[in-house]
């Protein structure tokens, strides 16, 4: 995946926004981004991933309308994702190439909002010919923003508290899920971290835990659930494990940090936490 910036500056500029000029993406970034796109590497689970840009023009000269229940105004052009099914492989892996595309729309200077459940899923599974058994995770309104945040922007953003994020040491531990991981002991991967730590999230909950060996050769994803948060009709927070993964593994490349993706569950206490992955030095 080619991106024009660093990452991690990416990463760090990357907001979600609400509010778009009403007009259809200028081309050079539309065909960087429809390039992209073609170009998205297998994922970690190698899960059948399908990503789209899809105008809203097209959609509505087929009398489809992609609706947003309000939240998003003025957008005219969308990123929409399907996967083959609604299992944990799949969406860990949607959740890792949605994300690199919408950090290459921020890299293109785009804005972007991740959207969980505030999108008609029948419109826009109707606009992509979804298949039996596809389902659509997430999509995302992708263009110029408006100047000005509209009212559903700001409230959104302070309902969720979308600036803040959890201490570094409630997200990442040293070689046991309950002691913690200074920015000082991670050594070089602490930048790769703090990009996790800046990853987005449905509602910010930031559910990510990661535990590093005690060699520091490995590090083990574990989900925390949010109690009470819905899994329905989308897990979404298995997505944001693979948000966070895309963060990890951009950030760790960008470092020339070697190391792949498996499933090596370590032998830890972790009984509120749920093993999703490991991303393992070579």
């Amino acid at each position: 995946m080619i991106f024009s910036h660093p990452v991690t500056e990416i990463i760090d500029q990357r907001r979600s926004y609400r509010s778009f000029l009403p007009e259809p993406l200028p081309d050079p970034q539309a065909r960087e981004l429809s390039a992209f796109l073609a170009a998205l590497p297998e994922p970690p689970f190698a899960s059948r991933v399908h990503l789209s840009l899809v105008r809203a023009f097209d959609a509505e000269a087929r009398k489809i309308k992609l609706g947003t229940y309000g939240v998003i105004k003025g957008a005219r052009n969308f990123l929409v994702g399907a996967v083959e099914n609604g299992l944990a492989d799949a969406l860990l892996d949607f959740g890792y190439l949605f994300e690199a595309t919408v950090l290459k729309a921020t890299d293109l200077g785009l804005a972007t909002c991740w959207l969980g459940g505030t999108f008609s899923r029948s419109a826009f599974a109707e606009v992509v010919q979804l298949g039996p058994g596809q389902v659509i995770p997430a999509v995302s309104p992708v263009g110029v923003p408006r100047e000005s945040r509209s009212l559903v922007d700001r409230a959104f953003r302070y309902i969720a508290g979308s600036d803040g994020r959890k201490p570094f040491g409630e997200l990442f531990f040293n070689g046991e899920a309950g002691l913690p991981l200074t920015e000082m002991k991670a050594g070089p991967f602490g930048p790769v971290l703090l990009a996790v730590r800046r990853a987005p999230s449905a509602s910010n909950k930031q559910p990510w835990r990661i535990v590093r060996d005690a060699d520091g050769r490995a590090f083990h994803f574990f989900l925390k659930r949010t109690i009470g948060y819905r899994r329905l009709p989308v897990d979404l927070q298995v997505v944001d494990m693979g948000i966070a993964m895309c963060h990890f593994d951009l950030s760790a490349r960008e470092a020339n940090f070697s190391g792949n993706w498996t499933r090596r569950p370590p032998r830890i206490p972790a009984d509120d936490l749920e093993y999703m992955a490991s991303w393992v030095v070579y």
